[in-house]
């Protein structure tokens, strides 16, 4: 019998590395996640959907009833007829267009839920990390492996997703359609910030799932951390840039568009009083005067800081992200599972 019988009816030849550009630990990792991805790909494509249906729809109302850069009683001279059109401009538009803004804000929390918090913590309470650790995979290198995957399909999907969210806010038109950028949920959904957010929620996730090694109190734990990380920022978030501040003689002219953080009665000087003086005289206008406050002051972020402060924001997260990363890689190399 020849070799070449013996090839052919004997054991079969090796086979031969997974084709494609995911294998080994990579491919194992979409394998477990895959339902998660998935799921986020078609919310994904529900976001990019409706973005282009409604930036179309709300292109043509605004081109056909010629109200684009209208608002409430300002915008160019022919806005004054089209304060009807405006009205119902809202009334069609303006809570579809809402409804997707809260979706796109909602994805890094359900980043951190479902993808994040599951990930580390399902394998180590379920012990299956000891298999791969004894295939010589040390622990940094599977870390590696099961947090770049989420992490890359996270940020490029919730960058996607804030594209499209600033687009059809621009679009609209924020201050004729009556979503402006400086609300909560508009600042994190139309720009950089959503990117940010998602890989600290996914890191976030990750960390604790290290940390406690149970995936339901993994997600409790994510999900009240994703809430404390959302106020502390929205609390610090006019404060991340210098104001912009004016004082006039009487009332601050400022547009729909401008985030207005603080007015108070001041001097020509601009020695600002505070808010409650004079509340309790008999007088209010007297009392301002006698006191020297002829003038107000308004200290305020006009809408070209949106950007500059949503990538602060973002950065803000990216770097707290780093930070729960290298903590996760930490504390699995010092303790003993």
């Amino acid at each position: 019998m020849s070799t070449a019988t013996l090839n052919r009816t004997g054991t079969p030849a090796p086979r031969s590395a997974r084709p494609g550009l995911l294998h080994g630990p990579a491919w194992l990792v979409w394998r477990q996640h895959r339902a998660a991805a998935w799921t986020g790909l078609g919310l994904l494509l529900v976001v990019v959907g409706l973005s282009v249906w409604l930036h179309h729809a709300t292109g043509t109302y605004l081109d056909s009833h010629h109200i684009r850069g209208c608002s409430y009683f300002r915008g160019p001279a022919h806005c004054a007829d089209g304060q009807r059109a405006l009205e119902d401009y809202r009334a069609l538009y303006r809570d579809p267009a809402q409804a997707v803004l809260l979706l796109v804000t909602a994805l890094p929390v359900l980043a951190g839920l479902f993808v994040g918090a599951p990930l580390i913590a399902r394998e180590l309470e379920a012990g299956t990390h000891q298999l791969v650790w004894s295939q010589s995979v040390t622990r940094g290198r599977w870390l590696a492996y099961k947090l770049a995957l989420p992490l890359l399909a996270v940020g490029l999907g919730s960058a996607v997703a804030g594209l499209c969210a600033s687009w059809l806010l621009a679009g609209a038109g924020q201050a004729t359609i009556g979503l402006y950028w400086y609300a909560s949920t508009d600042f994190v959904a139309a720009g950089p910030a959503v990117v940010g957010y998602s890989l600290f929620t996914v890191a976030l996730g990750a960390a604790v799932g290290v940390l406690v090694r149970k995936t339901v109190t993994s997600m409790v734990l994510t999900l009240a951390g994703t809430g404390v990380a959302f106020f502390a920022l929205q609390s610090l978030r006019s404060h991340l840039m210098p104001l912009t501040e004016r004082l006039a003689k009487g009332a601050v002219p400022i547009q729909d568009t401008t985030w207005l953080i603080e007015t108070h009665p001041a001097t020509a000087g601009g020695r600002a009083f505070p808010k409650d003086v004079c509340m309790d005289a008999a007088d209010f206008g007297k009392c301002l005067k006698a006191r020297g406050a002829t003038h107000q002051y308004a200290g305020f972020h006009p809408v070209s800081h949106m950007r500059e402060l949503q990538f602060v924001e973002g950065g803000i997260c990216v770097v707290l992200a780093a930070l729960l990363v290298g903590l996760a890689w930490w504390w699995l190399r010092r303790r003993t599972v």
